[in-house]
């Protein structure tokens, strides 16, 4: 399994969309400490309103045996020891946007939504710093967002790189066909 960690948009789905291009499936399985959430990705607008949330049984790692080795899931964990422990195996892509760039997308996205007009705490900018520690732990690949938005076709390689050990697919197309995608918070 593939578990992307990233700060909240700072284009999680966006990588998603690009790991499926490398054949990967994304099931719409979004993590989080106490339970995790199940977007049908087949009805993206029902789903963004609705989707089905489960409390993890028993402990995350039951949860993270939902998943088979060709799947991923998203997540924005904060780097504490004891997931940092649980997901050492696990290869990870972490993903990361300029602070003020995040809130502003953040913003835009309150706006197309109709949700509350409130920043969460994992949107903060002490939260920000503090996730960075990711950076720290290995079994980790580091994702920009401007590397996929702005197709960083070196940066891409060295992605499929750590997944496969070697350049599968042409990652100018896949990254392309990734933007060109629908996805969750792409509205």
């Amino acid at each position: 399994m593939i578990l992307i960690i990233s700060q909240p948009k700072a284009g999680t789905y966006l990588c998603a969309n690009l790991l499926q291009e490398f054949g990967f499936k994304f099931n719409g399985m979004h993590i989080s400490n106490k339970h995790f959430e199940k977007y049908d990705l087949s009805n993206l607008d029902d789903s963004r309103k609705n989707p089905l949330s489960y409390q993890h049984q028993n402990d995350l790692k039951n949860t993270l045996r939902l998943l088979d080795e060709n799947e991923i899931a998203v997540s924005h964990f904060p780097p504490k020891k004891q997931l940092c422990k649980l997901f050492c195996s696990i290869k990870k892509v972490y993903l990361t946007r300029n602070y003020e760039e995040r809130l502003n997308s953040y913003r835009r996205w309150l706006e197309k939504t109709s949700r509350p007009n409130k920043i969460p705490k994992n949107m903060s900018e002490k939260f920000h710093t503090y996730q960075n520690q990711w950076l720290l732990e290995g079994n980790l690949f580091h994702l920009e967002f401007n590397d996929m938005i702005h197709c960083n076709v070196n940066k891409i390689d060295g992605l499929q790189k750590f997944l496969f050990s070697e350049i599968k697919y042409d990652s100018l197309k896949s990254i392309t066909r990734a933007k060109n995608s629908p996805s969750l918070t792409k509205i």
